[in-house]
């Protein structure tokens, strides 16, 4: 059977709607192996081995489009969870993104440069490598966001929660 994946599904959206849907399946399954309706068939392919995702692999690259890191985020969202660096934060404070969106950027309005990882306003929209000063492109909005040992938060509430974000350079 097919499942529809959503543009907001994240892996933890995802496993649970195949959890769901597998149990549903399980009593048929099981119908037809009682019935001696099933028949078996070898698995095609070659075994495929998933090494383990290391913690560098959740890093976020803001050098990448918009798009891609937005994927990335749900892939490793809610468990692993992808990460960055907080500019203002002694000992290197990783910030989780648990949720964000891509909106468009209008880069007419910006005065000066832009970097891949700065903080465009002061609700965390975060420039990536298709978003650039002097014409429309595409950024990132963070929507749920974890310090190490907090709870999770809107991205909004933690920009207001943290002073001079605006500018800085998340790496």
């Amino acid at each position: 059977e097919s499942m529809p994946i959503d543009l907001d599904d994240n892996a933890g959206i995802l496993h649970d709607k195949l959890a769901h849907a597998g149990a549903g399946l399980w009593g048929r399954i099981m119908a037809g192996f009682l019935q001696d309706r099933l028949t078996p068939r070898a698995q095609q392919g070659e075994v495929c081995y998933a090494h383990k995702i290391e913690k560098s692999e959740t890093h976020l690259l803001w050098a990448q489009n918009a798009q891609i890191v937005a994927r990335k985020i749900r892939a490793f969202a809610p468990r692993l969870g992808a990460w960055c660096v907080l500019p203002d934060c002694e000992n290197n404070a990783r910030l989780k993104v648990l949720r964000a969106r891509v909106e468009t950027f209008e880069g007419r309005n910006w005065h000066g440069s832009l970097v891949p990882g700065q903080i465009l306003d002061n609700e965390l929209l975060i420039a990536c490598a298709d978003t650039q000063a002097g014409q429309q492109g595409l950024a990132l909005r963070l929507l749920d966001v974890q310090m190490a040992g907090k709870n999770r938060m809107s991205g909004a509430d933690f920009a207001r929660s943290r002073s001079a974000l605006y500018g800085q350079v998340l790496s």
